[in-house]
């Protein structure tokens, strides 16, 4: 049974790390995935040698190497897919620094008079001092790359309204919310299961209950990890606020942009303009970078002329032309025969939940109540 987790546990990692790095389009953020999962992978490989070898006890010197790439993987693939990087971030390389100290830790620590996986094993079992205050090191890792990571999301969740006119789960990120909670949670099931073959060495089966609740994570991340499209935001460095109330001035927002007033107002004519002639807005999944190659504006300029000078986020500004095409369309005797579904799709809406709510907060009324009061009146 323990061999079978860990053979299952290899295909699949190894299967998603290979079908990852062969798509078309590869991104940052999809070999940031990709070596997350040749991790679990060694891990696995690594277990199933031990096992080989018959040695029950914990080798933690290699485990913890790999284990400390785990919450790091976590925050850089958070940073990399909500925000499309043209190129890897040198600066980088130092999240991890933390494989390096532990590294360097064991290695200063290693006897070279060892000469087998047991001896191996015991020698390091015996640094009880060393084990103890790798793991506390570990734990304070995965603390602080677990907040790092779940920060990268609330700040893009914040940020979506100004690069998508539309509601999407393959957008709004809330399945990576989900795995790094239950990231967190695994790991500290990992940590209290460890601490417990620590105290009581008679508790054979720790490395099943470790195993098992990696695999069960690995299910869970490629199911979510290999459907994630890339995603973007409508902006380069400057933090934007989704809501309409802003907390500081646009000047302030946009001190740094070096976009003239001038300029501004003539992308803002240039985006109205192609509103009303292509109506872009009947596109289900029109973003910020596709306006953006249509009219040649960056789209970072967008959001801010939008916020500055509308103040309104990119996905009011495109549901705002939804509902008046939704308004037009329902009280029209031409499409007196259509249901209210029907026209919402028409005008660009993908789905009738997020229709009916912006439209009601638009109007204060719902589609319904506002047919009966134009067509009562």
């Amino acid at each position: 049974m323990e061999s079978t987790v860990y053979y299952l546990g290899i295909s699949q990692s190894l299967f998603s790390a290979i079908f990852i790095l062969f798509r078309k389009r590869l991104k940052l953020a999809d070999i940031m995935l990709a070596s997350w999962f040749f991790y679990l992978t060694a891990l696995f490989v690594f277990n199933i040698v031990k096992l080989k070898a018959g040695y029950h006890e914990d080798l933690w010197p290699i485990s913890l190497i790999l284990y400390i790439g785990f919450p790091i993987s976590l925050f850089m693939y958070s940073k990399y897919i909500t925000k499309d990087y043209e190129h890897f971030q040198r600066k980088d390389y130092l999240f991890h620094l933390p494989q390096i100290v532990v590294f360097l830790a064991i290695l200063l620590a290693y006897d070279f008079g060892i000469d087998s996986i047991g001896s191996f094993g015991d020698y390091f079992n015996s640094l009880r001092g060393l084990k103890y205050s790798t793991g506390i090191f570990f734990h304070i890792c995965l603390v602080f790359y677990s907040i790092g990571a779940y920060y990268k999301i609330h700040k893009y969740k914040k940020q979506i309204g100004n690069a998508y006119s539309f509601e999407s789960q393959s957008i709004n990120l809330s399945w990576l919310r989900f795995v790094v909670i239950s990231f967190f949670v695994v790991f500290n099931f990992i940590i209290v299961v460890s601490a417990f073959k620590t105290i009581d060495s008679a508790f054979r089966n720790v490395e099943m209950f470790r195993s098992g609740a990696l695999l069960v994570f690995v299910y869970i991340l490629s199911f979510f990890g290999l459907k994630q499209q890339q995603l973007i935001t409508g902006e380069d460095s400057i933090s934007l606020n989704e809501n309409l109330e802003h907390t500081e001035s646009s000047s302030d927002r946009y001190k740094k942009s070096g976009l003239k007033d001038q300029k501004a107002e003539e992308y803002l004519n240039l985006l109205i303009e192609y509103m009303n002639q292509h109506k872009a807005w009947k596109d289900h999944e029109l973003t910020v970078a596709k306006l953006s190659d249509a009219t040649g504006i960056p789209k970072y300029y967008i959001s801010q002329v939008l916020n500055e000078n509308l103040q309104k986020n990119f996905y009011t500004f495109v549901n705002e032309y939804r509902v008046e095409c939704a308004k037009n369309m329902i009280v029209s005797p031409k499409y007196k025969d259509w249901s209210i579904v029907a026209i919402s799709f028409e005008c660009g809406f993908n789905s009738k939940a997020a229709f009916n709510n912006f439209f009601k907060k638009y109007t204060e009324m719902t589609p319904s109540e506002y047919k009966k009061s134009v067509i009562g009146s």
